[in-house]
């Protein structure tokens, strides 16, 4: 079976089932894709698997979670962004990227004011990620335009789709977290508003891309943080997303 072909429900199909996982690279050049993602994309794209994912892609300067991170905010990198598409299709494999925004988790070598759902500090990082500030309603709905934003680009350079990242501690599982999340507005509280800003990124990603465009997701199984998101509303999560057509989830857990 994992040699045979697989076809998602928009139609895309994979060669084999195969799915490369992401790892952060690191080897952005100046904030930009550089050759070594070129040539490392390729050499993995002719090792033969089906699906491969791409480490972080920061949608924001806000949002890096490392000095090395590539940064995707408008279409300056296009002409490079191509050829990193490209470096797949050499053996037929479908390339995804993988969109990103690091929140609070963000070091101070790159953000001296990391953004979150709510200010409440990360415990033992003092002097190598900063105290937090919390996000306003606007500065929320600014950041679901900037994973649009970097979606778009992504098809017009040639990609196969987009994975939202939703796990490991980051923005948006920090939205999906009670612990994390503690705001009293339409952002914060239940379950159905702490999911609100992954949903709302979903669905504005999907009404602006190409039907063959993948979209996915990697969502936690839970935190293992006391007071964090767990199994059961992992669960509900997967659920919702399913009802909404999502194309892939891809479980992990953690922060």
């Amino acid at each position: 079976m994992l040699f045979t072909p697989f076809t998602f429900q928009n139609g895309k199909t994979a060669k084999n089932r195969i799915f490369k996982s992401a790892m952060e690279e690191q080897l952005a050049q100046n904030d930009q894709p550089s050759e070594k993602l070129v040539r490392l994309y390729g050499a993995w794209a002719e090792g033969g698997a089906g699906v491969l994912v791409t480490g972080n892609v920061m949608v924001a300067e806000s949002g890096k979670g490392s000095i090395n991170d590539v940064l995707i905010s408008d279409d300056r990198a296009l002409e490079m962004l191509k050829k990193w598409a490209k470096a797949r299709m050499q053996n037929d494999t479908l390339l995804i990227m993988q969109i990103n925004h690091a929140g609070k988790q963000s070091p101070a070598v790159v953000n001296k004011t990391p953004l979150a759902p709510s200010a409440v500090p990360l415990v033992g990082m003092n002097g190598f990620i900063n105290p937090p500030r919390e996000l306003s309603a606007d500065e929320i709905n600014g950041l679901i335009q900037q994973f649009v934003q970097t979606a778009k680009i992504a098809e017009q350079a040639g990609f196969s789709g987009v994975q939202i990242y939703a796990v490991h501690g980051y923005l948006i599982s920090q939205f999906l977290s009670p612990h994390h999340n503690r705001r009293q507005d339409q952002w914060g509280g239940s379950l159905e508003n702490r999911m609100r800003f992954l949903l709302e990124t979903y669905t504005a990603i999907r009404a602006a891309a190409g039907k063959d465009f993948l979209v996915g997701v990697k969502l936690n199984s839970a935190d293992f943080q006391k007071g964090g998101f767990d199994e059961s509303e992992s669960v509900q999560v997967v659920q919702k997303l399913s009802e909404m057509g999502i194309d892939f989830i891809e479980v992990s857990g953690g922060n």
